[in-house]
């Protein structure tokens, strides 16, 4: 209160001095007319009716001590609302302090899982190993050069099939799903994939509003959503960034018998990064939506699609 009441001092200080001289004055001339009263009734005129002229005199100095009174009143109202709303602004400061440091919690505790799973999936991948030893020769792979070696099975099972088809042919996509799990090495990788998609599931599944601040009070939802999914991009970025080439393909092949992985794939640009010239075949991509794919990519993607639709139109013709 001391500290408001200098604050009201120091604003105020022209208006206080101008106050209390013109209330000194009052005083003072009350206590004249006081003065002037008594001795009037005492010295002058001694009637007892005149008795009542010392009260009447007073009267002035009443009201004085009654606006003053009135007056530190007004003062503690005033000084009480501001308390208040000092009060009231330090617990808005404190809410909003507490929801940064609240967002600020739910980040790490995000990150420390997410980074976590990043250190498990590598070491799924340190563990991996394949090996092969007969009379005429022998190989040992452990860790990525595993997937170098897996790949080179799968592209040897897979040759012959290099037809022409249109997007989406559900009957390629189910015949390539069956070569790929008739290779019984592959399965070594069931736990790697299923691991992967735990982590894309974990970055989908998780409630992202920590990444909106202060400016992003007054945007719609469609920008809210914007940036949440581009803050969750940025994640599955980094999980893409650890894959190496020969993972993005065995990952392409994989992702078409699941529905769920093949969505997240799609959803999130997973297969950015794949070198096309890698696949069993060229036309191979377009067994995936055109989103789940790189700039570079989808150029590709669409120049498949003109030339399978102009060949469809060339056989019409002929037809």
């Amino acid at each position: 209160m001391k500290e408001e009441l200098l604050d009201f001092y120091r604003k105020h200080k022209i208006v206080i001095w101008v106050i209390g001289v013109f209330i000194t004055l009052l005083f003072i001339c009350s206590i004249i007319n006081i003065l002037y009263s008594i001795t009037q009734v005492f010295f002058l005129n001694k009637k007892i009716d005149n008795f009542g002229l010392i009260g009447d005199s007073a009267g002035l100095l009443n009201s004085i001590f009654s606006g003053l009174a009135l007056l530190g009143v007004i003062i503690t109202i005033y000084l009480q609302g501001k308390e208040l709303k000092q009060t009231r602004d330090e617990l808005r400061g404190q809410k909003e302090q507490f929801e940064i440091q609240n967002k600020t919690l739910k980040r790490q505790q995000f990150e420390n899982t997410f980074f976590n799973m990043l250190k498990t999936q590598e070491n799924i991948v340190s563990n991996l190993e394949i090996g092969h030893q007969t009379h005429i020769n022998s190989f040992y792979y452990s860790g990525r050069r595993t997937f170098e070696q897996l790949f080179y099975n799968l592209r040897d099972k897979m040759k012959g099939n290099q037809q022409v088809f249109n997007k989406g042919d559900k009957k390629i996509n189910e015949e390539i799903v069956k070569i790929y799990s008739s290779i019984d090495s592959l399965k070594m990788l069931d736990h790697y994939f299923r691991h992967i998609y735990r982590i894309v599931k974990f970055v989908d599944k998780t409630d992202f509003s920590f990444c909106l601040d202060e400016k992003d009070k007054n945007k719609n939802e469609e920008e809210k959503n914007n940036k949440i999914e581009n803050e969750k991009y940025e994640y599955i970025s980094i999980l893409r960034a650890a894959l190496s080439p020969y993972e993005f393909v065995l990952l392409f092949y994989n992702g078409l018998g699941y529905d769920k992985m093949k969505d997240f794939i799609e959803h999130y640009k997973i297969l950015d990064n794949l070198r096309i010239e890698l696949l069993c075949n060229k036309n191979d991509i377009l067994l995936y939506n055109k989103s789940a794919y790189g700039e570079e990519t989808q150029k590709y993607y669409d120049k498949l699609l003109d030339n399978i639709e102009e060949r469809i139109k060339n056989c019409l013709t002929k037809t």
